[in-house]
């Protein structure tokens, strides 16, 4: 079967919310239902300086197909498994994820998904991170494609969402690990002991950002009520795990 891409912006918001747990609900329920990750989610940054962000401007992307063979490993491991396959309908997996965690109360939440059968121009991605995009030349160009897609609010979520399919690992990337927190733990205080932290930082060489030893902080840890207990970023993979 062809791949599939899946792009998703603009679910988080000030209050709480984080646009990786989307694709992480997001991965569990394609593969409860039949659909491989094709190699890693991608977390992809857009325009920092975009005055109505929510947080830090990431979009997220995921490419799928719907078949028996599964690409995603570490090793001989699999990252993602099921004994259970459910059969829901594509349209009906992504708009339930994004209604059910997306941060409908925030100001500036304005959520977007699309779902196209192949990548926009690399154009489109570089335009995203340098420059602003309107919604109407976006949605220009969704008329053109064999796909569907859905904005909510002002539909300003749907620029990142197809911006951010348009990228392609062509110069640089890095990786990372990240820790959710159980549901009831959202919004409330982080414990993770700044001596492990310091000691990971030291052991995995290909790891960075991890601690600030001019301030004594701990960077790898957020500090919204989100669902994120902490996010490791390294050069290397193996080492994250």
């Amino acid at each position: 079967m062809k791949s599939i891409w899946i792009g998703i912006d603009d679910t988080d918001s000030r209050q709480g919310g984080c646009t990786t747990y989307v694709a992480y609900q997001l991965i569990k329920k394609l593969f409860e239902n039949g659909f491989n990750i094709i190699g890693y989610p991608r977390l992809i940054r857009l325009n920092p300086n975009i005055p109505w962000k929510t947080r830090g401007n990431g979009a997220i992307v995921i490419q799928i197909r719907e078949d028996k063979q599964t690409d995603n490993k570490i090793g001989d491991e699999n990252l993602f498994s099921s004994e259970t396959r459910k059969s829901m309908d594509l349209k009906d997996i992504v708009e339930g994820i994004v209604e059910d965690y997306a941060m409908f109360n925030g100001e500036n939440t304005n959520p977007g998904y699309v779902v196209l059968e192949e990548q926009p121009p690399y154009d489109f991605y570089l335009k995203a991170v340098r420059e602003v995009i309107s919604i109407e030349e976006i949605e220009e160009q969704l008329e053109s494609t064999s796909g569907f897609w859905r904005g909510y609010g002002n539909k300003r979520g749907l620029i990142g969402a197809f911006s951010a399919i348009a990228w392609r690992p062509m110069e640089d990337k890095t990786f990372e690990l990240i820790a959710y927190r159980e549901k009831n733990r959202w919004g409330t205080k982080r414990f993770v002991d700044e001596r492990s932290v310091i000691e990971m930082d030291k052991k995995c060489i290909t790891t960075f950002d991890n601690y600030d030893y001019i301030n004594n902080y701990v960077a790898i840890t957020p500090h919204s009520p989100c669902p994120v207990l902490y996010g490791i970023r390294g050069e290397n993979p193996d080492e994250l795990i």
